[in-house]
C-alpha cells in the first residue's frame, strides 16, 4: 500500500527530523508532539499509514520470519525494482490492527531517530518483542505511544468518560485511538490519569 510522496508532509517531517539532536525519551516525546502539531492532527485515530505513504513508504502486512518479530523497516535503493520505492515497513499479518499500528509508529521512530540519509543510503531494523525492554527499543515505543495517543487529545477523551467504569473507558479509548488494550492502559499510567481527577 503506497501513496504518492506528499511534498508538504515530507518537508515538515524532514525539518523536525533534522532538528533531532540526541536519542532520548524526552526527545521521543518532544518529536511526537511537534509532529502532531506540524501535521495538524486534531482527530483520532492518527492516520499513521497515510503519513508513512506520503513519506514514500510502502506498508505491508505479511508473515514475519520469526515468532517474536512484530515488524521491520528497510530502506535501500535496491527495493525500487520490486516495490517502486526505496523504503518499506512491514508488520506481522496475524497481529491485531492496534498492534500493527503501534509497530508502524515504532518503526517510524527508528526512521526519524536512527536513519541519517546524509551518511548512509540504507537502513534496516527489526522489531523483536524479546528486546522490547531494551533502551534502544523503549525510545521508539515511547514515541509510538505519544504519536498515536497524543497527550492533549487523550486526556480530553479520557475526561469525557468520567462517569464510566475503567473497563468501559479503556474499551472506548481502544476504539477511538485504534490501539491495543495494553497501549491504552500504559498511556493512562504514563499520564497518571487513574490517580488524578480533572486533568487538562
Amino acid at each position: 500500500m503506497r501513496m504518492r510522496n506528499n511534498t508538504m508532509v515530507a518537508e515538515k517531517v524532514k525539518k523536525i527530523k533534522g532538528n533531532i539532536k540526541e536519542r532520548s525519551i524526552e526527545n521521543a516525546i518532544r518529536v511526537a508532539s511537534e509532529l502532531i502539531d506540524e501535521l495538524n492532527i486534531n482527530n483520532v485515530p492518527v492516520p499513521i499509514v497515510k503519513i508513512l505513504n506520503e513519506l514514500g513508504f510502502a506498508v505491508y502486512a505479511s508473515d514475519m520470519p520469526k515468532q517474536n518479530i512484530s515488524g521491520f523497516i528497510i530502506i535501500n535503493p535496491e527495493l525500487n525494482e520490486k516495490f517502486n520505492t526505496d523504503r518499506v515497513i512491514a508488520v506481522e499479518r496475524s497481529d491485531t490492527l492496534g498492534r500493527q499500528r503501534f509497530t508502524l509508529a515504532h518503526e517510524f521512530a527508528h526512521y526519524l531517530f536512527d536513519f541519517n540519509e546524509n551518511i548512509s543510503y540504507s537502513y534496516i531494523d527489526t522489531y523483536d518483542q524479546n528486546k522490547a525492554e531494551d533502551i534502544s527499543e523503549c525510545i521508539p515505543s515511547r514515541f509510538a505511544a505519544e504519536f498515536l495517543m497524543p497527550k492533549r487529545i487523550f486526556i480530553s477523551k479520557y475526561n469525557e468518560l468520567n462517569n464510566l467504569s475503567e473497563y468501559e473507558k479503556v474499551s472506548i479509548l481502544m476504539k477511538d485511538f485504534d490501539v491495543s488494550q495494553k497501549s491504552v492502559l500504559k498511556r493512562i499510567e504514563e499520564l497518571r490519569l487513574n490517580n488524578t481527577t480533572g486533568n487538562t
